[in-house]
């Protein structure tokens, strides 16, 4: 009989977590959630081996964690344990929160503001298999941890809100964290080529979809100067989004919006530091959208973190 192997992340909640199940006002932590963004990850790491076709993307994903046809269940159950916590109620848009007229401030707060998992809460996720292979539990945990460096869980998870790290992660300073997410990129990338047996494949930019192949120049990934809390960069961060887009110096074609619905082509998380500050990563993803970039627009939302936030690129 086939040995049960298990592997498990103790995490804590970093930022504030907008995420709830069916009572879309009790902040629920949930399985098919973190599943969600593991598959969205896994394709993005896909994308660069196999040509950005999502065919042969699909065919490797539904191997690794099930489809509901041939493939059937996924190689991996997933738990997640999580804490008992005090629900809060958090602003999504705190760069808003001071420039509203006395009644329309508190209608727009009222609306601005959603239940959630807060910081400080801890949870864990449980990775169990007993069919999958060595390096299987490679791609598996590797791109859990990208997920858990580059991503977030719930609304706003691009703007840092919902960004979790597991207890294990301690880092002093930002020379650190360069170091450690250069390098769990880099294990991701021979895991999952490990697991492929493929080498990179060449790509035409703007990618269809994210694809986080720097080998390529579809994704480039900053690290920024540490902030002093959550509040201070997220607040900053939105604020200088804001006038960025009012100057037309960043445009909605690649930061997402509405009309169409189409989601940000830059990505950003937070990591926490040994004395509590934290340290912003983002993510620029070289890809296609609903309305159509150019390369000028691509070029801009590239400079903005490294003009607005000193951050530097990694190599990897």
């Amino acid at each position: 009989m086939p040995q049960l192997k298990k592997v498990e992340f103790d995490c804590t909640v970093i930022t504030p977590m907008f995420l709830a199940g069916a009572d879309r006002n009790k902040p629920e932590l949930r399985v098919p959630s973190l599943r969600g963004e593991l598959r969205w990850w896994l394709r993005a790491l896909l994308g660069g081996y196999l040509n950005a076709e999502p065919g042969e993307v699909l065919k490797k994903e539904s191997q690794l964690l099930g489809d509901a046809s041939k493939n059937g269940q996924s190689k991996f159950t997933i738990r997640v344990k999580c804490e008992a916590f005090k629900e809060q109620k958090k602003p999504a848009l705190p760069h808003k929160q001071e420039k509203q007229e006395k009644q329309e401030k508190q209608e727009k707060k009222q609306q601005a503001h959603f239940m959630c998992i807060p910081e400080g809460t801890r949870f864990s996720v449980v990775f169990q298999s007993s069919s999958a292979s060595e390096v299987e539990w490679k791609v598996c945990t590797s791109v859990f941890e990208v997920f858990a460096l580059l991503g977030g869980l719930g609304r706003r998870s691009r703007r840092a809100f919902g960004n979790f790290q597991p207890n294990s992660w301690s880092f002093e300073n930002v020379d650190k964290v360069r170091n450690f997410v250069e390098g769990k990129i880099q294990s991701a990338h021979q895991a999952v080529q490990e697991w492929l047996n493929e080498q990179p494949t060449n790509l035409t930019l703007p990618t269809p979809y994210p694809i986080l192949s720097t080998s390529a120049n579809s994704a480039e990934i900053r690290i920024a100067e540490k902030s002093q809390n959550w509040e201070e960069f997220i607040t900053k961060l939105m604020q200088k989004i804001s006038q960025e887009l009012s100057s037309k110096k960043l445009q909605p074609k690649v930061l997402g919006g509405i009309e169409p619905r189409q989601a940000s082509t830059m990505i950003v998380s937070v990591v926490r530091l040994e004395n509590k500050e934290v340290v912003p990563i983002f993510t620029n993803f070289i890809c296609d959208t609903a309305l159509k970039p150019k390369e000028s627009d691509f070029e801009n939302i590239k400079k903005f973190s490294e003009s607005k936030f000193n951050a530097k690129l990694l190599k990897v």
